[in-house]
């Protein structure tokens, strides 16, 4: 009698364990794709605003005043001015969002130990790697360099300095041939993150029936 009584006590904590083990995966890849979505997102969102801006911007024909000096009467290059003004925050924020998310993802990552759907990934690994290189690389080399040319560019565009406002503005633009493909890789190794998470999720049976309760 008293080993039916233990049998059945351990019977009913092992399903409780398995439930609490499938609820903790269940919260675990609901946070994993909920990071993805949102970093890919980040990801994006700076190159379509940029295209959105400068393209109505230009073709507005808006004149920035105080900087007659510098622009002149051109709708274009008042358009480009504008439009930098514009996406700059969106940029900036986006930056940051995007060095919180990779942290999150991280720890999602160390966590689950490199299984957050379920399903171990190499390709998810060497994704994430892939974008965390970049993101340090913006951070570190790029984007504070692009900052202060663009802010020198800005003051003296401002102040009428033309040859000045010319040299930051070739300087900024040596740099942002470099920055277009980082980005873009960004975005593009967080797409593969999200394609390798899903065939990951979806190739592994093994998984799937360790995981349901019996």
């Amino acid at each position: 009698m008293l080993g039916t009584r233990h049998n059945l006590v351990t019977c009913r904590g092992d399903h409780r364990n398995r439930t609490g083990n499938e609820l903790m995966k269940r919260f675990g890849s609901m946070t994993w794709w909920v990071l993805l979505a949102a970093w890919f997102a980040a990801a994006t969102a700076p190159a379509l605003t940029a295209i959105s801006a400068f393209t109505q911007l230009q073709e507005l024909g808006i004149t920035v005043n105080g900087h007659q000096a510098y622009l002149g009467d051109d709708p274009l290059a008042n358009g480009r001015f504008a439009a930098g003004y514009v996406t700059d925050p969106v940029f900036r924020i986006t930056d940051i969002a995007q060095y919180v998310i990779a942290g999150c993802v991280l720890l999602v990552l160390m966590c689950t130990r490199g299984r957050p759907t379920g399903g171990r990934s190499r390709t998810t690994l060497v994704c994430f790697g892939i974008a965390a290189v970049l993101i340090v690389m913006l951070a570190v080399w790029i984007t504070p360099n692009m900052n202060d040319d663009l802010a020198a560019y800005r003051e003296a565009a401002e102040a009428g300095r033309v040859a000045e406002a010319d040299a930051h503005l070739e300087a900024f633009n040596t740099l942002h041939p470099f920055a277009e493909r980082m980005h873009g890789l960004r975005a593009l190794a967080v797409l593969g993150m999200i394609a390798a998470s899903g065939f990951a999720a979806s190739g592994n049976p093994n998984d799937r029936r360790e995981s349901t309760p019996r």
